[in-house]
């Protein structure tokens, strides 16, 4: 499969349509998605190809979700996308990356950050509270968010009801579709930190996590409450180094081209002339009017393909059918996304733009793909309804990944892993050792895991090794 090239003056958008099957095919692991979704033209591509040479990584994938949020950033609440039906649909973004630490995920970030800086959006690297949220709003209603370990923001939003970080998980699922709404007002019982209405709120997201985390921050309440729904979850898999002699892009700006491309996404529709009655009226430079993203009619029959095909893909999901909730809406956020930036990259925009079947392919297939790897991946996690069904799905993930990554001078065989690296791993609501024991004696009763007890030599404690009964598909989860 060919990456797309500049052919002449004109920019090539987006690679062509990938089978679906053939994406499948090519993920080379659990963690990942296909490279693929990173080989693309236009816009998008450049972004995605600059902040590689940001990276000491030989990886994309955080270019490319900072490249999705900063593009969201930039289209500064002054576009939407208008089906043929008449909905509206606005194009702000929540991405997820799942990647390893010291992946190289800062990357993301800084094209995100970059992105925000050149449409004038508030960058935050931090937020503590859903009230932190909304002074932020009131300041500048075009909001970029970076959080890190977002995994452990969610799993901290559930240890107690009046958390703050649980008011802020609330208020952003609240925000992603406040665009062309309004958000309320909050008034207190002193009135001194009363906060106004704000109109049109928009609110883009950058989280990253490690993928232990993430797993560890959701429950199966997610899949229902719309928390999971509303985010295009990237994994970026387990990247290599770059060669010691690659060089490294460290300017602190982005190239001229795609900081104007930017100014012109964030600068709206542009009027160059209006009427007065039947007479013309030279307007101000640069008049900003919102604009509108129109899909064409190959563009349209695609998305009325796509929207049984997501509907099928909810019902064939059973209990993870929630994840499929906000596909096709998320879907032509992105499509609205690429169709805009490729536009802008042209110069100001004067007046509708266009969205093609390339934009909304790679929207549909980039999408499909993530909402797969989340529904396989924590599937087994997100379907455990107790905390002992929780620790269980736990113990067998760390007995079938870890004994080929570890080393314990006396574990008995090389199926072995040690309790204490288990336990790092069981990261549930209830952190008591005492109901991580139970789990484990059930599940030697079970015969669904073996143990085995290695004295120490002198004056140490025994070692508890546990290994798997059996090979890891044939458990039940």
């Amino acid at each position: 499969m060919k990456k797309n090239v500049k052919k002449g003056n004109r920019v090539v958008p987006l690679h062509p349509s990938i089978d679906p099957s053939e994406v499948e095919e090519q993920w080379s692991d659990h963690e990942a998605i296909s490279n693929h979704f990173t080989e693309v033209g236009g816009a998008l591509g450049e972004l995605i190809r600059i902040g590689h040479k940001m990276s000491h990584m030989d990886t994309s994938f955080p270019s490319l979700a900072g490249a999705l949020v900063g593009l969201s950033a930039a289209a500064n609440n002054m576009w939407h996308v208008e089906w043929a039906n008449g909905r509206k649909t606005h194009l702000n973004l929540y991405v997820l990356l799942i990647m390893p630490s010291g992946a190289g995920k800062e990357a993301g970030r800084s094209v995100a950050r970059q992105c925000a800086q050149e449409a004038q959006a508030g960058f935050y690297d931090s937020m503590t509270s859903d009230a932190a949220l909304h002074n932020a709003l009131c300041r500048n209603k075009n909001v970029l968010l970076s959080i890190d370990e977002f995994g452990r923001v969610l799993s901290n939003a559930r240890k107690t009801t009046g958390s703050h970080q649980k008011s802020l998980v609330t208020a952003l699922m609240s925000a992603w579709g406040l665009a062309d709404k309004v958000l309320a007002s909050r008034g207190y019982a002193d009135g001194k930190n009363d906060k106004p209405e704000v109109y049109n709120p928009y609110v883009s997201l950058f989280g990253v996590s490690t993928l232990v985390r993430f797993v560890e921050g959701v429950e199966a309440e997610d899949t229902e409450d719309g928390t999971l729904n509303r985010l295009l979850v990237i994994p970026g898999g387990d990247p290599q180094q770059k060669p010691y002699d690659a060089p490294t892009y460290s300017e602190s700006q982005l190239p001229e081209h795609l900081r104007n491309m930017l100014a012109n996404m964030a600068a709206g529709r542009i009027a160059n002339n209006q009427m007065k009655g039947n007479r013309p009226v030279t307007p101000k430079p640069q008049l900003p009017k919102k604009g509108v993203i129109e899909p064409d009619m190959q563009a349209d029959d695609l998305l009325r393909a796509y929207h049984e095909d997501v509907d099928k893909r909810k019902r064939a999901a059973g209990d993870m059918r929630g994840l499929w909730g906000r596909a096709l809406e998320i879907m032509v956020r992105l499509a609205g996304l690429l169709a805009l930036a490729d536009e802008a990259l042209k110069g100001p925009i004067y007046g509708a733009v266009t969205m093609q079947a390339t934009h909304v392919n790679y929207a549909y297939e980039l999408v499909c793909a993530c909402t797969n790897w989340v529904e396989r991946e924590i599937g087994e996690v997100v379907r455990a309804n107790t905390e002992k069904d929780k620790i269980r799905v736990c113990v067998l993930r760390a007995l079938h990944e870890l004994p080929a990554r570890i080393k314990h001078p006396r574990r008995p065989g090389p199926e072995f892993v040690p309790l204490s690296k288990i336990t790092e791993r069981i990261k549930s609501k209830t952190k008591q050792r005492s109901l991580i024991t139970d789990t484990l004696e059930e599940m030697k009763i079970m015969n669904e895991i073996r143990e085995s007890v290695v004295s120490a030599e002198g004056r140490g404690r025994p070692t508890s090794f546990f290994a798997l009964s059996m090979p890891f598909e044939d458990y039940e989860i």
